[in-house]
């Protein structure tokens, strides 16, 4: 039976959050110096937990099940629900397909293609023995990735951005093999410590500009990059573990539901957009004519409100096609 790391889904609903906030624009939430970690950190923690797998196909049997199935599930779903409010008087508009700007895309769910690929380029470099050269090879790769984004080089399917990523991978891996998931000593003492660093790392050293891997866009050194988006991961891990172990009762009350978002992240990614969407352009510009910060955090709200709902329906009854249950069977074990 896998085990299951609580401070792991506090850290994934952290992420999933700010990732809600970042999209609605919430005033607060959207810190500049948030971004360096905040993707990052996902792809991170998928290197954490990556396994050897007895066979290639086994592999890609599974990242098909969390990641490809999901990724066009969350699209029809999208496409799905827009149609419904572009058909007029009985007949379906085609141009106004592109007209609204609810279709397309499912912004957020960019990530899972990125992811795969990621997925697949660890799984080539997992082959190499030496951890040494493992650490160098992906170091590089990812460097080859930052200097696409640089010269405004874009690859397909996000290619690009999972190269940039590969890093954060690698180093989740390595990460498993300090033995970080069983950590439990001086916790406050790490927290203080990655924060303190990622506060003065961010703030004083590197410019105050948004990290934006969707689009590969690294406004900063490579250095500054890597440094950045690990030290922040740590952060953040340690902040959970923390948290995650506290025994004052109202914070235990508030991590309770953010365990839960992270725990079932991947349906906020792939509905939270169509939500958003939704409400701003078909039911707020009845309301209100322009949104302020005391109306963009009473929208985070709604949104986050409609989540809970939205996760109890899909791992109850479509479970294949969120990543809670495989589609695809295989006789091996995962």
């Amino acid at each position: 039976m896998k085990v299951r790391y609580e401070f792991v889904d506090i850290m994934k609903g952290f992420c999933i959050l700010l990732v809600m906030a970042d999209h609605i624009n919430v005033p607060g939430l959207t810190e500049y110096s948030l971004s360096y970690f905040r993707m990052p950190l996902y792809y991170m923690l998928s290197g954490l937990f990556f396994s050897q797998y007895d066979s290639f196909k086994t592999f890609l049997t599974k990242k098909t099940n969390n990641l490809i199935i999901p990724y066009f599930f969350f699209s029809l779903f999208t496409y799905i629900i827009a149609f419904s409010f572009i058909i007029k008087n009985g007949q379906f508009n085609y141009h106004a397909i592109f007209e609204k700007p609810l279709p397309l895309p499912n912004a957020p769910i960019w990530f899972l293609l990125s992811l795969f690929s990621t997925s697949l380029l660890f799984y080539t470099l997992s082959f190499i023995k030496s951890p040494y050269y493992k650490f160098l090879l992906a170091l590089f790769i990812s460097w080859v990735g930052y200097s696409l984004g640089k010269h405004s080089i874009h690859l397909p399917l996000f290619i690009d951005t999972s190269l940039s990523a590969l890093f954060f991978y690698q180093f989740g891996s390595y990460l498993n093999a300090t033995g970080i998931l069983n950590d439990s000593k001086k916790l406050w003492t790490k927290f203080i410590l990655y924060t303190t660093s990622f506060l003065i790392i961010s703030h004083l050293l590197m410019p105050a500009k948004d990290l934006e891997l969707v689009l590969n866009i690294i406004p900063f050194s490579f250095v500054y990059y890597i440094l950045a988006g690990t030290i922040g991961t740590l952060s953040i891990l340690y902040l959970s573990k923390v948290i995650g172990r506290t025994t004052i009762i109202p914070i235990k009350h508030i991590i309770r539901p953010i365990k839960y978002l992270g725990k079932y992240s991947i349906i906020i990614l792939g509905t939270h957009w169509i939500y958003m969407k939704f409400l701003a352009f078909y039911v707020i510009p009845h309301i209100k004519a322009q949104l302020d910060g005391k109306d963009l955090w009473i929208f985070f709200a709604i949104i986050l409100l409609l989540s809970f709902p939205t996760i109890y329906l899909m791992k109850t009854y479509l479970p294949w096609f969120c990543a809670q249950k495989p589609l695809i069977k295989t006789n091996k074990k995962l």
